[in-house]
């Protein structure tokens, strides 16, 4: 996941909104140019793709491919098929100082680039229905009690929420942090005063909680669009605003965003648990905070890939990572 989320600056090339790269090993993924378009929209020409992959093309067996290969002539094949052909750059010495420059910049910020992957194999969004919570709204929760054993403070957290029921709408700013995500946090980490049952009531109402204001601002009722149209006119018009100011200098630090099943078609549960693909990851907006971005595989499966940056003091993708999995783990027993 690192390698495609940052390349080492000379393996990528990203010159259109959909990019993807095929490995010599058959691994394949894809970065896409986030201000034309959203996840859900790279997320529906991936699941397209790994459909075909598994349920249209018909692959001879592992044996044949290979004896295939053995004795595969690529003057003959050229005959058929046109074989792609390695772009030649006429490079001048003032474009040469630029790209050396250009490649080491890169190097350095993708060095700085910190990723941690969590595989959760225990359980999946099946289980999560069971106890009768929200499988986003029980993740987000898990990430905020992480987030508080890592960072002892809650903090401004953004997930995005769909607004495409309105024509040439994209996203709103769902808010994670509330009284009752804080009240549910509180009452995991205040040593066992608080009952089992009454923990898992609190995380339901939590939950309860995070869902109403996603379809809240699935309609229109969210505040963050808004602020920044009219920081914009502010803006525009030289008018000074102290209050949106301040809104528009305020920090994410945590962006976590759920890679949604766009097209019903995924088959990853029974006998296609092998099938399933990882997911999507992106970097942290905020120098000092996380970027969490997360997917469900089927039943049964929960790809979390979380980054933060080496250079700042107060992160760690890995200890995030450990933190999220014990949180995981925490959430479930309240349900046993």
């Amino acid at each position: 996941m690192k390698s495609i989320l940052t390349g080492d600056g000379s393996n990528l090339w990203v010159d259109k909104s959909l990019n993807y790269t095929i490995a010599k090993n058959g691994r394949s993924a894809g970065t896409t140019e986030h201000s034309i378009a959203d996840g859900s929209e790279f997320d529906h020409s991936m699941e397209d793709y790994v459909f075909m992959e598994n349920f249209i093309v018909d692959y001879p067996p592992l044996d044949v491919q290979l004896a295939r290969g053995k004795s595969f002539n690529a003057e003959e094949v050229g005959k058929r098929v046109k074989f792609a052909k390695r772009i030649e750059i006429e490079v001048t010495h003032e474009m040469s100082s630029d790209i050396e420059r250009c490649f080491s910049s890169h190097q350095s910020l993708a060095a700085d680039v910190h990723m941690a992957s969590l595989i959760f194999r225990h359980w999946g969004k099946g289980r999560i229905k069971e106890c009768g919570c929200s499988p986003d709204a029980f993740v987000q929760m898990a990430i905020q009690l992480a987030n508080f054993r890592d960072q002892g403070c809650f903090v401004l957290t953004y997930e995005p929420a769909s607004t495409h029921f309105f024509a040439n709408s994209r996203t709103e700013t769902l808010r994670t942090v509330t009284d009752d995500s804080c009240e549910f946090v509180r009452a995991m980490e205040d040593g066992g005063k608080t009952e089992r049952a009454h923990r898992g009531s609190l995380l339901r109402k939590a939950c309860e909680m995070h869902s109403t204001r996603n379809r809240d601002c699935m309609v229109g009722k969210g505040v963050d669009r808004h602020l920044f149209v009219l920081f914009c006119m502010s803006q525009a018009t030289g008018t000074s605003s102290p209050f949106l100011n301040h809104y528009i200098q305020q920090e994410w630090l945590i962006s976590a965003s759920h890679v949604p099943n766009v097209t019903n078609t995924m088959k990853e549960d029974g006998e296609f648990v092998d099938r399933s693909w990882l997911g999507a990851c992106f970097g942290a907006v905020a120098k000092t905070g996380y970027g969490v971005c997360y997917r469900f595989a089927g039943n049964h499966l929960i790809c979390v890939h979380t980054t933060s940056y080496h250079s700042a003091q107060n992160t760690d993708s890995d200890q995030f990572r450990a933190h999220l999995e014990k949180a995981f783990q925490d959430l479930s027993v309240l349900f046993e």
